[in-house]
């Protein structure tokens, strides 16, 4: 199964729920008065509608393919972004300062690629965590590659790629900077060891 993993409603299904909730419908004059069958058809009738959106939805998601590598040719949603493991990737035993998780952005003349960010704490140094990263990255198929320019609080950064539209960031942050940028510290993690990761995944060009 590819990494995107979904599939379509069964449309026959689909006819035969349609043709089951008109029966229901019919149904309701005579259990109940005039008013009570017309609050009842209406609701049924939202319902159905409902169905039907919802069905459609996972039609076109499913429709839209994947590429050689399992990415989504459509839009990538953050429920995507988040089931990948490099999403919330972590070295062993780091506390989690903060993660978000987003869609890939339509704007006017340009699309934002869908990604997570995180930052971490950990009592490690940041020679481990490189390490680390290394280790695991290049394990599951990415190859080192040059990081973008450094991010406000980084002073230092690890760059990766996998394919030609997943790239990963691992970055030592500053302390003092995130204290100048206004990041609130708490005390238990002052003493640590601050890093964060950036994962992307640029929208589907056609090759």
């Amino acid at each position: 199964m590819s990494r995107f993993g979904m599939r379509g409603p069964d449309l026959t299904s689909l006819h035969q729920t349609q043709g089951e909730s008109r029966r229901s419908v019919a149904v309701l004059d005579d259990k109940y008065t005039d008013s009570e069958s017309r609050v009842l058809r209406s609701l049924c009738s939202i319902v159905l509608a409902l169905l039907v959106v919802g069905l459609a939805g996972c039609t076109r998601a499913t429709s839209c393919g994947t590429d050689a590598s399992g990415l989504p040719k459509c839009s990538v949603s953050a429920d995507f972004v988040h089931s990948q493991p490099e999403a919330t990737l972590s070295y062993s035993g780091s506390t989690v300062y903060s993660q978000n998780v987003h869609s890939e952005q339509h704007l006017i003349g340009s699309t934002n690629p869908a990604g997570a960010h995180s930052i971490f704490a950990t009592s490690a140094p940041m020679t481990s965590v490189y390490t680390w990263y290394q280790n695991w990255l290049t394990g599951h198929g990415w190859h080192v590659s040059a990081a973008d320019a450094l991010l406000p609080l980084e002073v230092s950064a690890q760059g990766y790629a996998r394919g030609n539209r997943e790239s990963f960031v691992v970055g030592a942050d500053s302390q003092q900077n995130a204290r100048m940028l206004g990041y609130p510290i708490p005390l238990k993690l002052q003493s640590e060891t601050l890093y964060e990761i950036n994962f992307l995944i640029e929208p589907y060009s056609g090759k």
